[in-house]
């Protein structure tokens, strides 16, 4: 067998050599076509999963229920006690247990129970997060306070009132 691959001549050779490298690279590249199919198709496939599982936003926020810790009382200084109290009780339960006072809270009560929640450090705010989203609230109420004074502003005050109306009414007199 060897003495017959030396009598080819050295285009039949190259030929060969060729053909087997070109055969080679067609049955890889099928082969990384077929594996980067598959791994698109997990991925949609994982995709699709996910997305049946997340919960969904409602389309209307005005139907989505509200859930609270509990109700407070209508009177400023009572509510005031209620949540002093509730803040002691949060404090005391995660001291035992990081997420103590939530896990009891779910436990205790059936309209939240299978809720998604976040334990632990996944429902931290990073302190880079904490920082722009202070800054958020900084700029949302130096806002909220400027267009508080631009309406004062917009008021007519008494001096400009007894300046240019000489401090008499400017509606037409009724007639008896």
């Amino acid at each position: 067998m060897a003495r017959a691959s030396r009598d080819l001549p050295k285009l039949q050779g190259l030929l060969l050599v060729g053909g087997s490298a070109a055969y080679l690279l067609a049955i890889a590249a099928a082969a990384f076509v077929t594996v980067s199919m598959s791994a698109r198709d997990n991925a949609a496939s994982q995709k699709e999963l996910a997305r049946k599982v997340e919960p969904h936003v409602p389309g209307d926020l005005i139907r989505t229920p509200e859930v609270i810790l509990r109700k407070m009382s209508s009177n400023p200084q009572q509510s005031r006690q209620e949540i002093a109290l509730l803040v002691q009780k949060i404090r005391t339960q995660d001291q035992q247990d990081a997420d103590g006072f939530v896990k009891s809270l779910i436990k205790e009560r059936s309209d939240l129970q299978g809720l998604p929640f976040q334990m632990g450090g996944a429902c931290r705010m990073t302190q880079e997060s904490s920082n722009l989203f202070g800054m958020a609230v900084g700029i949302t109420h130096a806002s909220l306070r400027a267009e508080d004074t631009a309406i004062i502003g917009k008021v007519d005050s008494v001096d400009r009132f007894m300046t240019h109306w000489n401090g008499q009414d400017p509606r037409p007199a009724s007639r008896p």
